[in-house]
């Protein structure tokens, strides 16, 4: 029992010395998406002024393929100790556990949260001469003709929302699908498909532009982008609320010091002005959680797709 206890002892006095020299190297952050994408941008945002605060270079690196997978599972595999992480978007995270039966990594058993860098509100757009002007309006329309109206489906944690709209309201739509909501959004605007559901940081200058309505946005609160599109909350959906959001993750095991290091750096980076008025730019809101606000959000982020999901009767991947 006396090895025992030394042993941990120990351990714990050695992860603490780890961690007290941490970082004494390059840091690198994997990004699931080629770059350009939403994910690539943050990482890159945070990394510009997470490597002066930590001392040391961090890089960005672009796995991307399989839908985010590779990168995802590179990560996992990594080794535990704080120079390897992910900057995971939702799709890749609890989405991807509500579609895919065999993916090649387990999204709360192989990583550790880190921090959350930012929410991107989700959208109900239609074409600038669709007949609804609100959510009401098109859900009443959607309900006065069953399967008359289409949605556009480019699957995730976009179709995942649109599966969601249909369960709450009570509606039934004809999904055609697209590679991406960039191509649904041109067929959305030129009124071959009447709605679509979609980051609303890709579709804010469609609808400044006058190229398409919103009708709602999915977030608790109204998005800082786009202040005149109500909640489905505030359209009478109370328990309606999905976002698209992006965390950094580690792989699992990694010393819960290190893991404080980096949420507390990466919080003085979320709060920073200049941060908060690019992100805002980019539709995008800063979400400074600790990375127990991060794993409880996963959670519960898991829990209402896989429910989505179930309701559905989507057939895993």
């Amino acid at each position: 029992m006396r090895k025992i206890a030394i042993a941990f002892v120990m351990a714990a006095l050695s992860a603490a010395a780890f961690a007290q020299d941490y970082p004494n190297r390059t840091v690198h952050i994997i990004v699931p998406y080629t770059a350009g994408s939403t994910a690539d941008i943050t990482a890159r945002v945070v990394a510009e002024r997470l490597g002066p605060l930590l001392g040391q270079s961090v890089v960005v690196e672009n796995r991307a393929g399989a839908n985010g997978a590779v990168a995802m599972q590179f990560t996992a595999k990594s080794r535990a100790d704080g120079y390897t992480l992910v900057v995971a978007p939702g799709s890749a995270m609890s989405a991807a556990l509500a579609l895919s039966k065999s993916l090649p990594y387990d999204p709360v058993k192989d990583f550790a949260p880190v921090a959350m860098l930012s929410s991107a509100p989700i959208a109900l757009v239609v074409g600038k001469d669709f007949p609804a002007n609100t959510i009401q309006e098109f859900v009443a329309l959607a309900k006065a003709s069953p399967n008359k109206h289409s949605y556009a489906a480019s699957g995730g944690l976009l179709e995942l929302s649109m599966e969601a709209l249909k369960q709450k309201a009570g509606i039934s739509l004809v999904g055609i699908t697209y590679k991406g909501p960039s191509e649904a959004a041109i067929d959305v605007m030129a009124g071959r498909v009447d709605i679509l559901s979609a980051g609303l940081s890709t579709q804010v200058a469609n609808v400044q532009g006058g190229r398409m309505k919103a009708l709602a946005v999915l977030s608790p609160t109204r998005a800082t982008a786009m202040p005149s599109a109500p909640t489905m909350i505030e359209a009478g959906y109370k328990d309606f609320q999905i976002v698209g959001w992006t965390g950094l993750f580690a792989p699992a095991g990694t010393p819960q010091a290190v893991i404080n290091r980096l949420n507390s750096e990466v919080a003085k980076i979320m709060n920073m002005a200049e941060v908060k008025k690019q992100f805002d730019g980019l539709g995008l809101e800063t979400m400074p959680f600790t990375p127990a606000q991060l794993a409880a959000f996963l959670t519960e982020d898991i829990a209402r797709f896989e429910a989505i999901s179930k309701a559905a009767g989507i057939q895993k991947r």
